[in-house]
């Protein structure tokens, strides 16, 4: 190919500033540009295929992918150039046509081997298709080539997490090795402990504790940790200090509840519980989750009766239309002996969710027995 067509690009990026009003230049404009040089084959085949990329180029600049993607191929069949066939690409993946976008990328980088942005485009383009196995070959290519990429290596290691967590830690490892990461240093933790090298996970946790201190992140990464490992004395301390660091973000109460809850003190996690189920700043769910907690432990261990009630009324004033905290009233009061209140109980629920069946099932068979 002629030298001076090798950089299409930015014969592209000069023409329009002069020529975006223009559909094509011809290839006489450039002849006559060339003056009395003499034009051999292979210098009209070069003209030709410049004029369509900057057709297709103007195109592209107008985001008319089609007509952009059919210039660039008519620049194809004169000058068989790695640009031109990212070109294409580029514009295949805007028009949603992602197989062609392949294609051209695999032409692009069989062109220009020693050029990886093309492979790195495929293997972008892999992921968003959900082809792991074909991402994960491309883009092993471009480590192999390119080790230096820590990106590229983020990448591979995040995508054999599932599949080979083996390579996933030797990759982040090696991310490590470069330099700090911090996201690599929390993942590599997390992989080392489901595997079980808790010690491990420990050790990766604690260098990065001496390069940023307490981070909440950190904190939340190593309480993590623990309730992994059922050590729920320690998460629970770790909890405990987010939940004073940060008072504005009640989620830390919760997950300190369940740490306690786990480790079996109910008693310090009901206070804890109980002032929350109030708390306009927790969502709906997570609420009616802090009732079913108390639902549980009335129903089966008859434990904090009165104040289950109390947190079943308040999530009913907090939330009318959802049938649940009545139905966890109804089913408590019924525990305790109060049938008749029970039953009204139950009945407003029905009035809730006319279509609940286990509801009719209930004040059927206590109705029954009266």
């Amino acid at each position: 190919m002629n030298v001076r067509h090798k950089t299409y690009p930015y014969f592209a990026a000069l023409l329009f500033l002069f020529c975006s009003q223009f559909p094509s230049l011809t290839a006489q404009t450039s002849s006559a540009a060339s003056g009395d040089r003499a034009e051999t084959l292979e210098d009209k085949q070069a003209d030709i295929a410049l004029n369509a990329y900057v057709v297709g180029a103007i195109h592209e600049h107008k985001e008319d992918w089609r007509r952009a993607i059919t210039a660039y191929q008519t620049a194809l069949r004169f000058d068989d150039d790695a640009a031109i066939h990212q070109s294409v690409a580029r514009c295949a993946i805007s028009a949603g046509d992602r197989i062609l976008a392949i294609s051209h990328l695999r032409m692009a980088s069989d062109r220009e081997p020693d050029q990886l942005l093309p492979q790195k485009q495929l293997g972008e383009l892999y992921v968003s298709m959900g082809r792991s196995d074909s991402a994960t070959i491309v883009f092993e290519q471009v480590l192999a080539r390119d080790s230096s990429d820590q990106l590229v290596r983020n990448v591979l290691a995040q995508m054999y997490e599932q599949s080979d967590t083996t390579r996933a830690i030797a990759l982040y490892r090696a991310v490590m090795l470069r330099g700090a990461d911090h996201d690599a240093a929390y993942r590599l933790a997390n992989l080392l402990n489901v595997t079980g090298k808790v010690d491990s996970a420990t050790a990766v946790l604690e260098d990065l504790r001496t390069v940023e201190g307490d981070s909440e992140y950190l904190l939340q990464t190593t309480a993590r940790l623990w309730m992994r490992q059922y050590d729920f004395t320690r998460a629970a301390v770790i909890y405990d200090t987010l939940r004073v660091r940060h008072p504005e973000k009640p989620a830390y109460a919760l997950l300190l509840a369940e740490a306690l809850m786990n480790k079996g003190d109910w008693d310090t996690a009901s206070d804890l519980l109980y002032p929350l189920a109030g708390d306009s700043a927790i969502g709906q769910e997570d609420r009616l989750q802090i009732g079913k907690l108390y639902f549980q432990k009335a129903l089966r261990e008859r434990r904090d009766i009165n104040r289950a009630l109390e947190v079943f009324e308040t999530l009913h004033a907090s939330f009318p239309e959802d049938w649940r905290p009545l139905w966890f009233r109804g089913a408590v009061l019924f525990n305790e002996g109060d049938r008749q209140q029970s039953i009204s109980v139950f009945r407003e629920a029905l009035q809730l969710d006319p279509g609940n069946v286990d509801i009719q099932r209930t004040l059927e068979q206590l109705t029954q027995q009266q």
